[in-house]
């Protein structure tokens, strides 16, 4: 499964690769994902947020996806982007980060700004994965911030 959600969309979320929890769902599954659907929520996104993986597909063993696998996803993100029409992306954690914003930093570099994407002009917002988040209670506290950062480059009455 690709990704879910609003088109057009107010903002595009792009996660890791799919996992195998993902396979035969129909969307997006697993703890992760219900997080990230509270998250969503929570700011007031849920609705309107276009939610999809970075890659493409599910790599053998859950490794990330090579330098290849990437550049075969990229133009299909981009194009998705550009018919959904974000005012923002969220690239949550290093994968989205690394596979379309091309940044090679970790989640905590690049946290707290935006950052340029694509030729749209649309400000992208880097956090971290909902799986981290899960492993990781402590970090929500920054994700929550990242979260409001997100919900104010967003007008609300698109």
């Amino acid at each position: 499964v690709l990704g879910r959600g609003a088109t057009p969309a107010a903002v595009l979320v792009l996660v890791g690769a799919p996992g195998a929890e993902n396979e035969g769902a129909g969307a997006l599954a697993g703890a992760p994902d219900r997080l990230l659907e509270r998250m969503l929520a929570a700011v007031g996104l849920a609705d309107r947020a276009l939610v999809l993986h970075a890659s493409l597909w599910r790599t053998p063993g859950g490794r990330e996806p090579s330098a290849e696998e990437a550049a075969a996803s990229r133009p299909w993100l981009l194009r998705a982007a550009a018919l959904a029409k974000p005012q923002a992306v969220l690239a949550l954690g290093e994968t989205p980060a690394r596979l379309v914003l091309g940044r090679t930093e970790g989640v905590m570099k690049l946290r707290g700004r935006p950052l340029a994407w694509a030729d749209d002009g649309a400000p992208a917002l880097v956090s971290f994965s909902p799986e981290f988040l899960l492993r990781t209670p402590l970090a929500k506290k920054h994700a929550w911030a990242d979260l409001m950062s997100l919900a104010s480059l967003v007008d609300p009455a698109a």
